[in-house]
């Protein structure tokens, strides 16, 4: 929402008969005005709105007055027939927070909260070095919340990213490491949907697998086309973009990693690609992004099992498996 020409780029998007169904933002340009504006395009899609917390938002976003702002933009939002849910970062610092921004949130109408565990990128790395919480601590921190939250009478929506889905209402939960539930893998699916569905492109106009990697592409100096330089019909169409696009999870057990001979395959997929790369790598024969050790943690560690034995008896499912 930062471009100076937002509004018309929405227009354009309207006018070609698409539509925008989510925007991730701060909040801080969302106004009567701009609201008022995209409802009469017919734009009206769910407000990503970040927030990281009670007390803590101001020191992660480095600006005063930052938490209060996220607040007022999220009730305008309400209050204009849009759909909000919050993207929430969760670390050492503010770990403690979750269940009380939980409860200021379902308090105003918010319909989703998204719990994401700050990762460690360069620049978070740099600016808060030994904040991130180790896979163990979010795992064991956020299933610590899912059952203080199930209890808690809250309808709204929780979903702690690559973990834990929670849907009070239906009063069920979903495990997000589980990409291919009850024998549906097959080696023809996407190694990741988002990158196979979605286009990320940076402020000047780099083309990157997801936006989670382009701190990573950027650090290491990789570029996988830019839409000032080709147009991007042509980066869709072919060269190294597309084929991390299309790559599939028969690509990714075939490369000769451990992926290929995990008993839990089947189940993940390989994991989140972003996260592959952040934490193993790539490989150098095959030139695949190895696997995603949060996954690994998940299954190898039994989180499946605490998980499920934990929100059993809350769940209306007959049956829980994988």
């Amino acid at each position: 929402m930062a471009h100076r020409r937002f509004l018309d780029i929405l227009r354009e998007i309207y006018r070609r008969d698409m539509d925008v169904f989510a925007i991730n933002t701060n909040g801080w340009y969302l106004t009567q005005e701009v609201l008022d504006e995209m409802k009469s395009i017919g734009c009206v899609p769910t407000m990503k709105i970040s927030f990281d917390g009670i007390g803590f938002h101001d020191w992660i976003r480095q600006r005063e007055g930052a938490e209060k702002s996220a607040i007022a933009s999220m009730e305008l939002c309400l209050e204009n027939g849009f759909n909000v849910v919050s993207n929430t970062q969760v670390n050492r610092k503010n770990v403690h927070t979750m269940m009380p921004t939980a409860q200021l949130l379902d308090g105003i109408g918010v319909q989703g909260m998204r719990i994401i565990r700050t990762t460690e990128a360069p620049r978070w790395e740099e600016n808060a070095a030994g904040a991130c919480l180790s896979l163990e601590e979010y795992y064991g921190s956020m299933l610590d919340f899912a059952v203080e939250y199930i209890h808690s009478g809250l309808t709204m929506e929780v979903e702690s990213w690559q973990y834990i889905g929670l849907i009070p209402q239906d009063r069920c939960f979903y495990l997000k490491p589980v990409k291919f539930a009850c024998n549906q893998y097959r080696n023809e699916g996407y190694c990741c949907n988002c990158t196979h569905s979605m286009i990320a492109l940076t402020s000047d106009g780099e083309i990157v697998p997801c936006n989670q990697m382009s701190g990573f592409f950027l650090k290491n100096g990789i570029s996988l086309g830019n839409v000032h330089q080709t147009p991007l019909k042509d980066l869709l169409s072919e060269g190294d973009h597309i084929r991390i696009a299309n790559m599939t999870a028969g690509d990714l057990r075939n490369s000769g990693g451990k992926c290929g001979t995990c008993p839990h395959f089947d189940y993940c997929g390989g994991g989140c690609r972003a996260l592959g790369l952040l934490f193993s790598g790539v490989d150098e024969i095959s030139g695949i992004v190895r696997e995603d050790i949060a996954q690994c943690s998940f299954f190898e560690d039994g989180w499946h099992q605490k998980v499920t034995q934990a929100l059993s008896e809350w769940t209306n499912l007959s049956e829980i498996k994988i």
